[in-house]
């Protein structure tokens, strides 16, 4: 309900007071968040936060422009498990790692990702040298670049080199300047030169290049190596055999050159791990060889001269060439057997030898034992196998140490079935031997010479076999060498996906964000961190002293608002307080009405004229009586000639004027006198102190009906408390965004202490924008009728 000039004693006006004066106890000891209060600041500052939107946008699209952007490059790969080419056996099982494919896989992810393997890579690939352009906002990498004007042919920095960016400038007749910007020397293309930094080779391009100064940057290689080794990605997909590469940089060419070189690198590495047993078992035959073919060149050049120093027909019958075939055939198993009794005990030694303890069992085509054969396949698998785990992993590795049993036990399987071969072979040879000697004996009749000469032609046939046989092993083992596969299969080259990182739309969407939030934030914190006051429930909230009201905020230059007549939202509140004033005394006396604050620039000086004028309009008289000593502004605010330092109460109260000299009239309002301060004096509250002071007072009541007073504020001096015994209401005087809440409990304090009498607070200088409002507690419904009002 609105209520608007009520008629005095009427029901209504009588809520109004009781509701105006009434004060709650103190709820709280400081201010809350009001969430409405903020809604609507941010609305009367409206415009900052559409310069936020502005800048966020603006900065949005600057990111938009320079950022550097990370382009993914992606393949994919199939690692296989092939037990022909290092696979591990089924028979053989390590616990956690060779049955499990999945560990498998890791444990090839871990050698691609090795810092080893990529320190190779960078080097290869010279991804430790870097060259770029000078840009407005940033450097251009000329990695691939055809435009580049130097080729870096060799260098060998130092560490001073390292992290820094040297520039290079190209010079006539192939001369360029090279060092850091502050102090660059002169060389020539195509000879190496050694500087501060380094030892460099640079080459001249053929085709002419648009750059003539370049930026070159040179890095630790086993930093870089460790950088693409975090970036870089592998995962297995799926539960399959296949692997996912993936790799963000900012030039997608390098990351595409970087990711088929770890492909390749990796290939290389395990093919080498992989023919360590075929290189053992070729130096093996190529030893082989060379004895047999020496042995088969004595034979020969034996024979020859058998034949020349005898003169020989060789004529030998039929029964004796069959007896001799026999002979031959018995003879060459029995050489045959002795060659796999002889790469037994050659495998035997090697095995016992403590050397072999780490390595690949070199040869195994002339052991005649298919288990034997087998199980050095699977003693070969297994070493391959700790080879790739060693290359990622520490020998004290639980997994490394996990693999050592399984490989004692296949070793000492291995010898025991070495064992078991030559017994096998010792048996063959007697027989084979006692075979021989039979068909000696057959052919025992031949002429002695016949008889040497064919011994010479059958050992040299038997060493030519067996010669020609090793040959034919060495070639199955080099075609096996040539075609060895590390198990790795490109499924998917590499190939760039796009550019990584938000849309265009999310950066423009952050940066608008950004452009509201941070002013709507800094709006909202000013609000929490201001103490000031906003509205009379916050003052309820602090003290129980009564708001007596609440005046606008005066828009224009004049400090006297309240004029006959007039009916703007200003002066119709300072009615208000007129009205409230009355029932504030409830019957008691209150002719002389004591007006304070807490600070200067409060608008005491504005109230105590207004009031005065609003009471002089109702038919009153009324004194205001300029007791401020100190900053005197009564009578400048009153009249423009009037500049308070006249004669005033100062002079009358040391007995210097009478009271006639002091006494003003209001140029505007016949009803309202003034005096004012007069001469500052050296000792204000002294001379509030004086006797003269009550006096003077007293005579005043009797020829007013109300009398004003301004006085200092009462925070900062006790002039306004020494007037106690002379007053009968107080009026303390706080205003909008300008007295904080702290010093708004400092009247709890002047009212505890009975330090000023019928105290009441006035809240001055409300705005009269949206979101502040002039109730305090119930509506007033100004607007209606005045907007014809200035």
């Amino acid at each position: 309900m609105e209520y608007l000039n009520p008629p005095p004693g009427s029901t209504v006006e009588n809520k109004l007071a009781t509701e105006t004066v009434t004060a709650d106890a103190p709820s709280g000891g400081g201010s809350s968040l009001d969430l409405k209060r903020v809604f609507f600041k941010l609305l009367r500052n409206w415009w900052l936060l559409l310069i936020g939107l502005a800048i966020g946008y603006g900065c949005a699209k600057l990111f938009l422009r320079y950022r550097d952007l990370n382009y993914e490059v992606s393949a994919v790969v199939q690692i296989s498990d092939d037990p022909t080419q290092g696979g591990v056996s089924e028979q053989v099982v390590i616990p956690n790692v060779a049955g499990d494919q999945m560990q498998n896989l890791e444990n090839e992810i871990q050698m691609m990702t090795s810092r080893s393997l990529l320190q190779r890579v960078v080097e290869r690939l010279r991804l430790d040298v870097s060259i770029y352009t000078d840009g407005r906002v940033r450097n251009i990498n000329l990695y691939g670049s055809e435009s580049s004007p130097v080729i870096i042919d060799r260098y060998e920095p130092n560490e001073q080199a390292f992290g820094k960016q040297l520039i290079i400038k190209i010079l006539p007749d192939d001369k360029f300047a090279f060092g850091p910007e502050e102090s660059l020397d002169t060389f020539r293309f195509g000879l190496p030169f050694t500087c501060q930094h380094g030892g460099f080779l640079f080459l001249k391009p053929n085709k002419p290049s648009v750059y003539d100064r370049v930026l070159i940057e040179f890095k630790d290689p086993v930093r870089v190596a460790r950088t693409y080794a975090n970036r870089l990605s592998i995962r297995p997909i799926g539960a399959s055999d296949m692997l996912s590469i993936r790799l963000q940089d900012q030039v997608p060419e390098r990351a595409i050159d970087l990711i088929n070189e770890v492909i390749a690198v990796y290939d290389s590495i395990t093919v080498s791990v992989k023919n360590q047993s075929t290189d053992r078992t070729m130096a093996f035959i190529d030893e082989r060889v060379s004895e047999f073919s020496q042995d088969l060149n004595q034979v020969e050049e034996r024979a020859e001269n058998f034949i020349r120093n005898n003169d020989l027909l060789v004529d030998i019958p039929t029964n004796l060439e069959i007896e001799l075939s026999q002979l031959q055939e018995a003879e060459a198993k029995l050489a045959d057997l002795r060659l796999q009794l002889s790469g037994v005990d050659n495998l035997g030694e090697y095995l016992q030898s403590d050397s072999s303890q780490s390595q690949l069992i070199p040869f195994t085509s002339n052991v005649a034992n298919l288990n034997v054969s087998t199980l050095i396949q699977e003693y070969n698998n297994l070493i391959i196998q700790r080879e790739k785990l060693l290359a990622t992993a520490p020998s004290e590795n639980p997994v490394v140490i996990a693999t050592r049993e399984p490989i004692q036990r296949l070793r000492n399987n291995i010898l025991d079935g070495i064992a078991d071969a030559r017994r096998q072979i010792d048996l063959q040879i007697t027989e084979l031997q006692e075979q021989t000697s039979e068909i000696l004996s057959d052919i025992g009749a031949v002429p002695s010479q016949r008889r040497q000469l064919l011994g010479i032609e059958r050992e040299q046939q038997i060493k030519e076999q067996l010669y020609l046989f090793l040959l034919q092993k060495r070639e199955e083992t080099g075609l096996t060498q040539a075609i060895t596969a590390s198990g790795l299969r490109v499924i998917e080259t590499p190939i760039t996906e796009g550019a990584t990182g938000p849309e265009s739309s999310q950066i423009y969407l952050i940066g608008l964000l950004l452009g509201f939030i941070v002013p709507a934030a800094g709006i909202t914190l000013a609000e929490v961190l201001d103490n000031s006051v906003k509205n009379a429930d916050q003052i309820k909230k602090v003290t129980s002293v009564p708001v007596l009201a609440t005046i606008a905020e005066s828009r224009g230059e004049r400090q006297v608002v309240v004029q006959k007549g007039s009916r703007t939202p200003v002066a119709e509140m300072f009615r208000m307080l007129r009205t409230n004033l009355q029932f504030l005394g409830a019957g008691r006396k209150q002719q002389v009405i004591l007006i304070t604050s807490s600070m200067s620039g409060e608008g005491k000086t504005f109230v105590c004229i207004n009031l005065g004028a609003s009471l002089a309009l109702a038919g009153n008289r009324v004194m205001l009586v300029g007791m401020d000593l100190r900053k005197p502004k009564l009578g400048r605010y009153i009249s423009e000639g009037d500049d308070d330092s006249g004669v005033g109460l100062s002079n009358y109260l040391v007995g210097k004027a009478e009271m006639g000299d002091i006494i003003k009239i209001s140029p505007e309002f016949e009803n309202l006198h003034y005096i004012t301060a007069g001469t500052i004096p050296p000792n204000p509250a002294e001379m509030i102190m004086l006797p003269e002071t009550g006096a003077f007072l007293d005579k005043l009541r009797e020829d007013y009906d109300y009398i004003l007073i301004d006085t200092p504020p009462a925070t900062l001096v006790t002039d306004a408390i020494l007037l106690h015994d002379h007053v009968d209401t107080s009026l303390f005087v706080t205003r909008f965004s300008k007295t904080s809440l702290d010093q708004v409990k400092y009247v709890n304090e002047l009212r505890s202490g009975n330090k000023l009498p019928h105290l009441a607070i006035i809240l001055n200088g409300v705005k009269t924008g949206r979101g502040y409002g002039y109730g305090y507690g119930y509506g007033y419904g100004y607007g209606y009728g005045y907007y014809n009002d200035k």
